[in-house]
């Protein structure tokens, strides 16, 4: 695992993403969620967006007054994700946690063993759909590239699978981005996206990069649905 790995923005809804690696996609984004770490000696917290690529999850903690305490975001490649799995509990959120290993090679990497929780608000059937499926990939194939989109494969496409309580968007296509955005260094993110009353992002309908959430992804056609993996 990493900290505050490079990020870029997607120039139309100005949110930050992780900038992709040669090599790598961009597969989904889940926001509402929560995350912790938890290491000898700190336990890290934070609110915001975890996305899922090819090879690793990304966590970004919401754009406020707390974007830069302790960390803006993570990193946490699946090479080094051990025992990954998804706990209901009677009371409170289901979450997803696994031990995480340090990634050397990072600019900032946190340099022991720890144990990360992600924790889902409303569903989330979909994100950890493409996360066991990427996961797999990589261990078992750990130099596992691809040249384009794994969703643009037709062997990607099997039963559809949709769950109108899930939030998770998911990239038919890469987003346009600006250049890497250090915040580290002062860089200003853009502004949130807006939202609608019941929480849904209004960008969502005039992204041409991703089907926003599973109830969109119920009116498109298994054809060139992206969710029916």
């Amino acid at each position: 695992m990493a900290l505050n790995p490079v990020l870029t923005q997607d120039v139309h809804t100005k949110q930050l993403l992780p900038l992709c690696d040669s090599g790598e996609f961009l597969l989904m984004h889940r926001p509402y969620t929560k995350f912790e770490l938890k290491i000898s000696d700190r336990v890290m917290k934070g609110s915001g967006d975890t996305f899922v690529t090819t090879h690793r999850i990304v966590f970004v903690k919401n754009k406020d007054k707390k974007f830069n305490e302790q960390f803006s975001s993570l990193s946490l490649p699946y090479a080094l994700i051990d025992e990954p799995r998804f706990r209901q509990p009677v009371f409170g959120s289901n979450y997803l946690e696994g031990v995480i290993k340090p990634d050397t090679s990072a600019t900032i990497p946190i340099k022991e063993t720890g144990m990360f929780y992600i924790y889902f608000d409303r569903g989330c059937g979909m994100f950890l759909k493409g996360f066991y499926m990427s996961y797999a990939r990589i261990r078992n194939n750990p130099a596992y590239t691809v040249n384009a989109h794994p969703f643009a494969s037709g062997s990607e496409l099997g039963s559809a699978f949709v769950d109108p309580n899930d939030p998770t968007h998911v990239y038919i296509a890469q987003p346009e981005t600006t250049d890497a955005v250090d915040v580290s260094k002062g860089d200003e993110p853009g502004e949130s996206a807006e939202t609608d009353a019941d929480g849904s992002n209004k960008d969502d309908k005039k992204h041409p990069g991703w089907v926003g959430g599973a109830s969109q992804a119920a009116k498109t056609s298994t054809s060139s649905c992206p969710l029916c993996f």
